[in-house]
């Protein structure tokens, strides 16, 4: 289960926050990217790594990244949030629904380079890309598209076909 960060720790300028990506494909390094670009920023961040459960990929560096295990991996692994960034909308739903239970943090992926409407409130778990100009977005949402036309992955953990 991830731990809820101490939010007095959370505060010190010197301390980022540890993010970890459940997944390691195309879509964690995505996000991966997105979390960089944010660190790069100012935020205060740093990718504590990717867990994935393809075969072998343990010990690899992806975007300069550890692979540090298996999905289940998670308990053991120093993190205050994570992004669950498995490509699959069903088995991101299903982790993420699992997530919820345990009392996960879900941290919010935002490219710096991406446009948010002024009362847009982006809520936990969701990735926004770069290029993406918004108006409302739910919680737990992937956005992915050209700007001005969005197109929704998954809307409130709920997977689209």
């Amino acid at each position: 289960m991830a731990r809820k960060p101490d939010p007095q720790r959370l505060r010190m300028p010197h301390r980022s926050m540890r993010i970890l990506i459940l997944g390691a494909g195309g879509h964690g390094q995505v996000v991966a990217d997105v979390l960089l670009r944010m660190a790069d920023a100012g935020a205060e961040l740093a990718v504590a790594g990717y867990l994935d459960d393809k075969p072998g990929l343990t010990g690899e560096r992806l975007l300069d990244n550890p692979i540090l295990g298996r999905l289940a991996d998670r308990t053991f692994v120093p993190h205050d949030a994570v992004v669950v960034a498995v490509g699959d909308n069903l088995q991101r739903y299903r982790l993420t629904t699992e997530l919820s239970r345990e009392g996960a943090v879900f941290a919010v992926a935002c490219h710096p380079r991406a446009v948010i409407a002024p009362d847009v409130t982006i809520g936990p778990g969701t990735m926004v890309c770069g290029g993406v100009v918004t108006r409302r977005i739910p919680s737990r949402v992937t956005v992915v598209g050209a700007p001005n036309r969005p197109w929704p992955i998954s809307v409130g953990g709920q997977p689209q076909r």
